[in-house]
């Protein structure tokens, strides 16, 4: 909104400069009583017609680049299908989607690593701190304490009663959701 502001207010600026009263060749051919009125309208609806191109365009960026990420990801090629979900991630940072992908992507590839290393224990905490995220932007995704509780049970094995809350709370927010029925009843 403030940018939209300034931009108004610079239009105005030039258009008065442009239009203004000592400037008899261009006010003798226009009526500055309809164009005044009219300048703001157009400039309103460039900000506004600019504005839905550039969200629908970087949703479409961002919903590509999670299909891609999804497809490395099943192909086995790990690190390219990171780096396209963190495209995903900047380029749509309110779609929680990206964020828990990536987030269980780390997890299953420290997972697949069958050590507890530094590089592990980093991937676990990244993995964590997406899905912390993904929570604030989407706290009605039974996916996400489902999948932190997976983390904290690599991260911190001793807080099993934590553990325990994560998976009753992806079973609160879906009582039919089966990983997380599966994941209590083994832990």
């Amino acid at each position: 909104m403030l940018l939209a502001g300034l931009v108004l207010a610079r239009f105005d600026h030039i258009s008065s400069f442009l239009l203004g009263e000592r400037d008899t060749n261009i006010t003798a051919f226009i009526d500055l009583q309809q164009v005044i009125p009219m300048r703001y309208f157009y400039t309103g609806l460039l900000l506004v017609t600019a504005s839905l191109w550039y969200t629908f365009g970087t949703q479409a960026f961002g919903a590509i680049q999670l299909q891609q990420a999804r497809k490395l990801a099943a192909s086995g090629e790990v690190e390219q299908a990171h780096y396209a979900y963190q495209r995903a991630q900047s380029a749509t940072p309110i779609n929680d989607i990206a964020f828990y992908s990536d987030a269980d992507l780390l997890r299953l590839s420290a997972d697949a690593l069958h050590e507890q290393t530094p590089r592990t224990k980093a991937m676990y905490l990244q993995a964590e701190s997406l899905l912390k995220y993904a929570r604030k932007l989407n706290p009605l995704r039974p996916q996400i304490p489902f999948l932190l509780g997976k983390v904290y049970e690599q991260l911190y094995p001793d807080k099993k009663g934590e553990i325990v809350t994560l998976y009753d709370q992806a079973l609160r927010l879906n009582p039919q959701f089966i990983p997380a029925r599966l994941a209590k009843a083994e832990y």
